[in-house]
């Protein structure tokens, strides 16, 4: 959320206007007054101190809320484009759980983010903060479910079947020939793959199912108290801080991988 919010700073109009209007206070400075090198020094600093200022003074603006709140048109179409995909890949997959986490994810998500529109003033920074965070986690859920696909088609020409039946098989060999002993590490190899990424994906499937309950449980928890302008109530207060801790580790995931 940090990066976007920075881009959306750099970005924005005004920004621009900001810098245009300080670069023509210092010109219109330096023509009229004709000032010393020390004095033209002390107005290039303040210059400098009044940008640096600025995205701490836009940053708590209304027009940064709502523009931090807005999902930009062509990022939702590629999202869009994302999950057709990962539909796609399910099916083909046969992962039936694949596309139920899927579909209840999108739907917790745009439930949660209806609930904070009513809440609070989608012109608040408080309304931008609580919609980054479960952005976030819905990304990082989004993210595991591909590679949850990814996990799966890389070991979907493995038939584990055959690899038991055959182990079974080999087993009951009383002496195993060179070959034999080469087949039964290959298979036992194989085996291994499979078998770490079924648990990878079971994890990964876990850690949606959490997600979805932290964000069903902010939603509750919002839905049930009402707000003070800029800030949610003490009774919903345990379920955003859970969002937020929830949100910060799917960023050091994200880090990580």
């Amino acid at each position: 959320m940090a990066d976007r919010a920075l881009g959306l700073i750099l970005r924005h109009k005004l920004t621009w206007l900001a810098l245009a209007v300080m670069a023509g206070l210092e010109a219109a400075f330096f023509v009229w007054f004709a000032p010393s090198a020390l004095m033209m020094l002390a107005a290039l600093g303040l210059g400098l101190l009044c940008l640096v200022a600025w995205p701490l003074i836009f940053a708590r603006s209304a027009a940064f809320a709502a523009a931090l709140a807005a999902r930009p048109r062509a990022d939702e179409a590629a999202r869009q484009r994302k999950v057709a995909e990962l539909i796609a890949d399910f099916e083909e997959l046969a992962f039936a759980q694949g596309n139920a986490q899927l579909r209840m994810l999108e739907e917790k998500f745009d439930n949660l983010a209806e609930i904070l529109r009513r809440r609070l003033d989608n012109g608040e920074l408080t309304y931008a903060r609580y919609l980054g965070m479960a952005e976030q986690v819905y990304f990082s859920a989004f993210d595991n479910l591909h590679e949850v696909a990814v996990g799966l088609r890389s070991v979907r020409t493995i038939d584990h079947d055959y690899i038991r039946e055959r182990l079974a098989a080999l087993s009951r060999v009383a002496e195993l020939s060179g070959e034999e002993r080469e087949e039964s590490e290959a298979l036992q190899q194989r085996s291994r793959l499979y078998d770490e990424q079924q648990q990878r994906v079971a994890q990964l499937v876990a850690q949606n199912e959490s997600a979805m309950t932290v964000l069903d449980k902010t939603a509750a928890a919002l839905a049930g108290t009402k707000t003070t302008r800029g800030q949610a109530s003490m009774d919903a207060s345990a379920a955003i801080e859970e969002l937020e801790r929830l949100a910060q580790r799917a960023g050091d995931y994200a880090a990580q991988h």
